[in-house]
């Protein structure tokens, strides 16, 4: 018997050897593809064309109609989601590793971590987010336990979500506001330097806010798990693995908030010039 076994040990051996390199480990470009949506970041994605155009569309309609077109079509054009999403692919897929792909996707595709990402795109829809601010104001009468409370605080710091979402906020604001700016005659126009400073000034205010906004939304978003739960998500994220690829990611999607902020300021300057020409042909 023990021939036997070391017989079939070597032809295994033999035979796997003889496979060419690429058949032993997972395709990358499937990996990449994979981490994405299992960890939900494709749908975080698609949905930030919507926050900005929703945010400029409550300023911006005040603008004379066909000067509000041209804006929303730079903002469309910059932030389109198929755009940053494979902007973001190219990020994570160049810089993925096989271990961390492998081991991100062993707790992804775990029945726990399928139920948060389900819960975290449920949370995300126009319905939920109504529905968060009433939780909120529960929140003051009937706050939750020490342990909870110091579990959500622990995902924000994991995931980094208060700077991203600062990321994210500054990025959108800024192309909104260079958008606005270059609608004002040129006298009153604040400039891109003086904007960017009042960005800064208003990002260390927003900080805390965000920080508040983040525990609350992670209280409402797995409030169907049980502490051991949310215990085990937070191990996760707090293991190397779980923290290579929050950073990872997170990265990537600063990445593209970059390019498209740089697209807005491309767009702006063309509009501007296409504006001055046409007030000095009148």
């Amino acid at each position: 018997m023990a021939t036997i076994t070391r017989t079939l040990v070597s032809l295994l051996t033999v035979a796997y050897l003889a496979l060419p390199a690429h058949a032993a480990a997972p395709n990358k470009e499937a990996l990449a593809k994979e981490l994405m949506k299992l960890s939900g970041l494709e749908q975080q994605i698609r949905q930030i064309p919507q926050q900005i155009l929703a945010g400029f569309d409550k300023d911006g309609k005040k603008l004379p109609p066909q000067r509000y077109t041209a804006l929303r079509r730079v903002l469309s054009q910059a932030y389109d989601a198929q755009t940053l999403e494979q902007h973001v692919y190219r990020r994570v897929h160049s810089e993925l590793n096989h271990e961390l792909a492998t081991k991100t996707l062993g707790w992804l595709r775990t029945d726990l971590a399928r139920k948060i990402t389900k819960l975290e795109e449920q949370a995300s829809t126009p319905q939920a987010i109504q529905q968060m601010e009433v939780f909120a104001k529960k929140l003051e009468s009937s706050p939750p336990s020490q342990q909870r409370l110091g579990l959500a605080r622990r995902i924000d710091l994991a995931t980094d979500a208060t700077e991203l979402m600062l990321d994210i906020t500054e990025s959108s604001t800024f192309g909104l506001a260079m958008a606005l700016d270059a609608t004002l005659p040129p006298d009153q126009r604040q400039g891109e330097a003086r904007l960017r400073v009042q960005m800064e000034r208003q990002r260390q205010k927003l900080r805390e806010t965000y920080q508040e906004l983040s525990t609350v939304n992670a209280l409402f978003t797995y409030q169907s798990l049980n502490d051991a739960e949310v215990e085990r998500y937070v191990d996760f994220l707090e293991s190397e693995v779980g923290t290579q690829y929050t950073t990872l990611a997170n990265t990537a999607l600063k990445d593209a908030l970059y390019e498209a902020g740089t697209h807005v300021n491309r767009g702006m300057a063309t509009l501007l010039t296409q504006w001055k020409n046409r007030k000095s042909e009148l």
